[in-house]
């Protein structure tokens, strides 16, 4: 797969631009798409990406796949403390939260595509598997494996995204059943979820 993914901040949209640059076929944002869990955030990082990649097309004009999962901030975010103070002088409120007017909602009229809350992407024959913040749940996700692991390419690696990493001795299942695939590439999107690793 050439220049398979370029991994971004969420909070730093306007990074989409060196996606375009590299004619990436897909680009993974892996949570926190915002900062305080907003409408109108989630809406300002569809439309960096609209512009970036018009019509889902790059620069050289191939498709470019937009493989987002969100993150704790993008349903919690507008009540973390000094954020929430931060969020209310800059002129933005809680009534526009995510988690408020419904995510699934809200991402559908956003993006245009049904919110799945696990999901399977092919790009170019290569099998992504993400899972949004509200469903990184170990055994819901070892539940979708059981049920979905046959649908997965056979003998080709498959990259997994989700905000937080595999982690802890609840995850075993969901670890075990991913490593009796051949290859995976797991993929998070906020490294302070490492230090659960230890």
């Amino acid at each position: 797969m050439r220049r398979s993914m370029l991994f971004l901040p969420g909070n730093n949209p306007n990074m989409l631009i060196n996606g375009n640059c590299l004619g990436a076929d897909a680009v993974i944002v892996s949570g926190d798409l915002t900062d305080w869990g907003l409408k109108s955030s989630l809406k300002y990082m569809a439309d960096v990406w609209n512009e970036v990649f018009p019509g889902d097309r790059g620069a050289n004009d191939e498709k470019v796949a937009r493989l987002f999962v969100t993150g704790n901030h993008d349903l919690d975010g507008w009540f973390y403390g000094d954020m929430t103070l931060d969020m209310h002088t800059q002129g933005y409120s809680e009534d526009e939260a995510l988690s408020k007017l419904g995510i699934e909602k809200c991402w559908e009229e956003i993006f245009g595509e049904r919110y799945e809350k696990i999901r399977l992407i092919n790009v170019k024959g290569y099998d992504f598997v993400c899972a949004h913040w509200n469903n990184s749940d170990d055994k819901v996700i070892a539940k979708w494996f059981e049920d979905n692991g046959s649908r997965l390419k056979k003998g080709k690696p498959f990259f997994f995204t989700r905000h937080c990493p595999i982690h802890g001795t609840e995850l075993c299942a969901v670890v075990e059943q991913m490593y009796s695939y051949e290859q995976i590439f797991a993929h998070t999107g906020d490294m302070k979820w490492l230090e659960l690793l230890e």
